[in-house]
């Protein structure tokens, strides 16, 4: 009788015991998972700190969209625009030079060495209205020059001079630089790039001078 009596008393007892130990079980696998959830969270918090340390998706599309526009900006500066242009006429009244000089002066925007060549008409040459871009430079096709006229001349107006022996007569330059530069200029009409170009053209003062000026020209 007192065996039944502790079998009643002692199975429940156990039974309790083990599921109290299961329940402390769980909670501690239950425990364990969220630790190791909430370590995998920090892991990737601290990635996609480190991703914006280094900077942004969104910074990275910006630099790339100002690096396009510098790029379509340089391409574009290299098309010059086109235009119906007039060879100046010495017949020629006011309103037609000013409309001509009007059409070109958008060309100066595309020679990085037009300020200096103003400079020099002004301050050295002492032309200071729009025949500065009414005339060539030197009369290279009408008279014979020395090099002791140009040893105060500086190296790009050295180069002028010698180009304008070629722009006289039409020749279209593939420098944009030069292209642009003569563009302004009335007195230049541009029709004959290098594969159509005749030298034969040229008379015997331009010949000369040409020969001259290609030995002083240092401008690069």
């Amino acid at each position: 009788m007192r065996k039944k009596f502790l079998v009643c008393i002692l199975l429940p007892c156990c039974i309790l015991i083990a599921a109290c130990g299961h329940t402390a079980d769980t909670k501690n696998d239950l425990l364990s998972e969220n630790i190791t959830s909430d370590t995998e969270t920090d892991t990737q918090t601290s990635d996609y700190e480190k991703y914006n340390n280094y900077g942004s998706t969104e910074e990275q599309m910006d630099e790339a969209i100002t690096e396009t526009s510098e790029t379509a900006s340089s391409s574009e500066e290299n098309d010059l625009p086109e235009q119906s242009l007039q060879k100046y006429s010495d017949d020629w009244d006011e309103s037609q030079i000013l409309e001509e000089l009007q059409k070109r002066n958008t060309y100066h925007d595309y020679c990085s060495f037009y300020p200096e060549y103003v400079r020099y008409m002004e301050n050295v040459m002492e032309v200071r209205d729009i025949s500065m871009n009414i005339y060539p430079i030197y009369a290279t096709d009408t008279r014979y020059y020395q090099a002791s006229d140009f040893s105060n001349v500086p190296p790009l107006i050295i180069h002028l001079a010698k180009n304008e022996i070629y722009a006289r007569h039409g020749y279209i330059f593939k420098n944009q630089e030069l292209n642009a530069y003569f563009l302004s200029q009335i007195w230049y009409l541009p029709e004959f790039d290098s594969g159509n170009f005749d030298s034969s053209v040229l008379n015997e003062y331009e010949n000369a001078n040409l020969q001259l000026l290609v030995q002083l020209d240092t401008y690069k």
